[in-house]
Order: C-alpha cells, then sequence, then structure tokens
C-alpha cells in the first residue's frame, strides 16, 4: 500500500487459500518476503488485510507467488 508508513499503528496479514495466517506484522516495519517459518511458500494466491487502525475500512485483495 502507498504511503502505508504513514499509519504507524497499521497490521498487516497475509493468508493462504486455507485461511492459515502465513504472515503478520505490526507497523509493517518488515516486509513479508514469500516465506513462513523460514521456508519458501508454495505458488499460489494468498490473501492480504491490511488494518490501518484509523478508524478506516480495512484493505484487502490478493497476491499471486509465482515461480
Amino acid at each position: 500500500m502507498k504511503y502505508l508508513d504513514a499509519y504507524p499503528t497499521a497490521i498487516v496479514e497475509v493468508f493462504n487459500r486455507n485461511g492459515s495466517k502465513v504472515f503478520s506484522s505490526n507497523n509493517y516495519t518488515v516486509p513479508w518476503n514469500g516465506k513462513f517459518n523460514g521456508a519458501v511458500l508454495p505458488f499460489g494466491v494468498y490473501y492480504y488485510i491490511i488494518d490501518t487502525k484509523s478508524g478506516r475500512k480495512p484493505i484487502t485483495g490478493s497476491l499471486t507467488i509465482i515461480k
């Protein structure tokens, strides 16, 4: 998200297609690198939720890992 640094309390979460959380970051100080527990995740579609904690509606979408 452009300007995410303007929301210092934002929470970013990424989920796999089964709904299991594969990434979570408060303040998004460390970007997601496509890994979970140190292992590269398989190609496929993942879903994200960005809660800016500013009273705005959470931002959601999908991303695809390709190899």
